[in-house]
């Protein structure tokens, strides 16, 4: 749910074209989203959210630990007693996901710094071959380097996902956004290009629809499609498709460089939009699929491919796909 939060804050504030100051942003949402009870504490929000993540960050490596201070207990549901735990898989983790949400907050209150650490570990980290492969793998430890730098991957293996990939861009698109830097822009292109590349499912008429998850540990993720991290790339391809349209030449030419068209880009938009209607959603429930794997449809029901299809695709585009968005 804290993704989801984060992306409706994120696409507000990506609709214009001239770089705003986090604070006018915020004010905007103030005046949006918080009632009258709320608006005052906003500061004291931000001062408190800002001491967490702080408090969560390695000096070592920048990331933030996504669990410390968890409970060294858990419940046993059956008879409500409480056991004492190890939390050691959680214990120095960070996980991808999570430093892309640190990335939007501290660029939205104004810590460009603290989020530019961040976004520079991953990037130099993202180009890193593991396995022979490119991209960001679902956790790291948030402690360590190895020799020469480079992150120590984290208790999730050697999964590389679409998903956690994709948030990393859409915090580094948000980056740009604020602050009008387009440093990062070429890094978010090449993750965008990099999912293009990975395996599609396939149409019977040969367009490409979903693409797969990507690889590690676990199931032949090539042949894994997730409902969620396909919204999540296509929440990336819709922004930067509409800033190859819309922005000057210089941006384009950064499009150019990476050889990724708008003509790749919209084929690819409704590639995915023809899979959200004919294999991700699902007309009996009026919600989505997991996804779709090796076994066939997955028709687990999860909150997030509800969610994240108001805030990305939208109600006017659900509706114009034929799926009711009530």
């Amino acid at each position: 749910m804290k993704r989801i939060i984060i992306l409706a804050i994120f696409l507000t504030a990506l609709n214009g074209r001239i770089a705003m100051a986090a604070e006018d942003v915020y004010a905007t949402a103030d005046r949006e989203f918080l009632d009258a009870d709320l608006l005052y504490k906003y500061s004291d929000i931000r001062t408190d959210t800002l001491h967490f993540l702080d408090r969560q960050r390695s000096k070592v490596t920048g990331l933030l630990e996504s669990y410390r201070g968890s409970s060294l207990f858990y419940e046993i549901p059956a008879d409500g007693t409480f056991e004492a735990g190890h939390e050691a898989h959680l214990k120095n983790q960070a996980y991808t996901y999570d430093q892309a949400t640190c990335i939007m907050i501290y660029t939205a209150c104004g810590e460009k710094d603290k989020a530019r650490q961040i976004i520079e570990v991953l990037r130099k980290e993202f180009y890193r071959p593991k396995n022979g492969q490119l991209g960001l793998l679902t956790s790291y430890q948030c402690d360590d380097f190895s020799e020469g730098k480079t992150l120590i991957m984290g208790g999730d293996g050697d999964r590389i996902h679409v998903g956690p990939n994709m948030w990393v861009a859409l915090a580094c698109l948000q980056y740009i956004r604020i602050t009008g830097e387009g440093e990062y822009l070429p890094f978010v292109i090449d993750i965008a290009k990099w999912a293009y590349s990975l395996p599609h499912y396939a149409f019977d008429d040969g367009q490409r629809g979903a693409v797969s998850m990507g690889s590690g540990w676990g199931p032949d993720w090539s042949k894994t499609y997730s409902t969620e991290n396909c919204k999540d790339y296509y929440a990336v391809l819709l922004i930067l498709e509409r800033m190859y349209d819309q922005c000057s030449d210089k941006v384009k030419q950064a499009f150019d460089e990476r050889k990724f068209t708008g003509r790749q880009m919209g084929e690819e938009i409704k590639g995915l939009e023809r899979w959200f209607k004919e294999v991700g959603y699902n007309k009996t429930t009026g919600g989505f699929n997991g996804g779709y794997n090796e076994n066939g449809l997955d028709e687990t029901k999860a909150l997030d491919t509800v969610s994240n299809s108001i805030s990305v695709i939208g109600p006017e585009k659900l509706k114009a796909l034929g799926i009711d968005p009530f």
